[in-house]
């Protein structure tokens, strides 16, 4: 299992990207994304550790993507304050899919973000690139099946401290949801929430309150290693007004 964390130095703002730009691209959902879901679950505990719920998503990688290694990842994360924030850690783990009936099982990768730019009221499509420095972030399953977990926290990589942002703004993010994905599928009836680090089984299923579906807006893809010294790392929290007055967002319970 590969662990990565970015300081603050590798994030930056960029422009709203309506897809993943890569050559292979195992699975997209941040497309035409209009609604999202409000993680919740932090609780008050000033000069400590705080955390939004997890959020776990079945993944199915496009037809022959199994074994594929990931180099890029996205995901479209909504800011629903009413102030600009880069205070909060993002924090994706991935779990291959031998859990019972094929649940989340092994945690296969993990990534923790710092830094990155929210600006107010807003969609941010966060995208982290590794090729450039030859490292991928996890290797899809043989199969083509695994889980994607996000959630978001008050801890700053960068200082091994905690960052000032209240459990009020960590509760006011929230994760992009559409369906179909545009590559590869999830089944929108299906995804877990619970608490990070807690052991899985006691996660529970997460309904949507309108039927609507809970496929979270991920994306996985991989790009050729480029030659030395021809690209840098890329990390970026890009902002983008996404049809704000006509998203909506669904809250955790």
């Amino acid at each position: 299992m590969r662990r990565i964390a970015l300081p603050a130095a590798f994030l930056c703002l960029a422009t709203w990207s309506a897809t993943v730009h890569a050559d292979i691209v195992a699975y997209d959902n941040t497309m035409d994304v209009v609604d999202h879901f409000i993680l919740g679950g932090a609780l008050n505990n000033p000069d400590g550790p705080m955390q939004t719920n997890e959020v776990v998503d079945d993944i199915t990688a496009a037809p022959g993507q199994g074994g594929l290694a990931i180099t890029e990842l996205s995901a479209l994360v909504f800011n629903d304050n009413s102030v600009d924030l880069a205070s909060a850690t993002l924090n994706i783990r991935i779990y291959d899919a031998t859990g019972a009936s094929g649940g989340p099982g092994n945690e296969i990768g993990d990534l923790t973000g710092f830094g990155f730019f929210l600006p107010a009221n807003s969609a941010s499509l966060f995208v982290v690139d590794f090729s450039s420095i030859n490292v991928s972030l996890f290797t899809i399953p043989a199969d083509g099946h695994f889980w994607a977990g996000f959630w978001l926290s008050n801890e700053s990589t960068s200082t091994d401290s905690f960052t000032d942002i209240t459990a009020d703004r960590l509760n006011n993010f929230g994760l992009g949801i559409h369906d179909p994905a545009a590559v590869g599928s999830s089944d929108p009836a299906i995804a877990l929430i619970g608490t990070p680090g807690m052991d899985l089984s006691s996660f529970t299923l997460l309904a949507s309150a309108d039927g609507g579906p809970t496929n979270f807006s991920f994306a996985f893809a991989a790009r050729p290693i480029p030659e030395p010294g021809s690209l840098s790392l890329l990390a970026i929290g890009g902002a983008g007004g996404l049809l704000m007055g006509r998203r909506r967002k669904r809250n955790a319970a």
